[in-house]
């Protein structure tokens, strides 16, 4: 009888060791990745680092203002939190407080609410913070590239600014999904807004002089 609660725990063990493995594998990859230079992410995606650098840290930190962004997340995040359990406290305690079929269908009605995908409250949320100026006004574009080196998305880098002069062009990796379903090679350029207006390709304040 010991002897098969020790086969069991044992099988537990082993169970929740390759379960614990393959939760942490995505982010032991990510971390590699983190530390190697482009052209090692590129050829040997799964590898171990060949050599170890820190300039990724860097860069990101740099381009993307980490400071900054994590300065107005903290803003943002504490006083959401004071804002929802304010709000949410006092609306729990009426709904408990006060039973009816009105209350029951508000009850439902608030559950009902957390079925809604998340894209659709930020598509909204991100218009109407467009609409009070609380965006950024940066004209840009974003080349989303799957499988390509350096040379190619500098080649298309230049073409893109050679016929839309950006004031800064980021380069960003395609997610696994929209990778496996493009494939290698493969490309596509998004765009920024500037002034609540969206920024056409192929039409710029320089092509409007010409044409004109």
């Amino acid at each position: 009888m010991k002897n098969r609660r020790a086969s069991i725990r044992a099988v537990k063990f082993v169970v929740a060791l390759v379960g614990a493995l393959l939760f942490f594998a995505p982010f032991t990859l990510v971390i590699f990745n983190s530390v190697k230079p482009l052209d090692q992410i590129m050829t040997d995606l799964l590898g171990l680092p060949r050599t170890v650098q820190l300039g990724n840290y860097l860069n990101a930190w740099e381009e993307l203002n980490m400071g900054k962004v994590m300065l107005n997340t903290i803003l943002v995040t504490g006083i959401s939190l004071v804002l929802i359990l304010m709000l949410s406290s006092m609306v729990a305690y009426w709904t408990v407080r006060h039973p009816s079929r009105y209350s029951r269908l508000f009850e439902k009605l608030l559950v009902c609410s957390l079925l809604i995908p998340f894209a659709a409250v930020m598509l909204s949320l991100v218009k109407t913070m467009s609409a009070l100026h609380l965006t950024s006004s940066l004209w840009g574009g974003i080349i989303t590239y799957s499988g390509m080196d350096e040379k190619t998305l500098q080649s298309i880098q230049n073409m893109v600014n050679q016929y839309c002069p950006f004031e800064k062009i980021y380069l960003q990796k395609a997610s696994s999904a929209i990778a496996s379903n493009c494939g290698a090679n493969s490309f596509g350029l998004l765009f920024m807004r500037r002034d609540d207006a969206a920024v056409p390709f192929f039409h710029t304040p320089e092509r409007e002089e010409e044409e004109s």
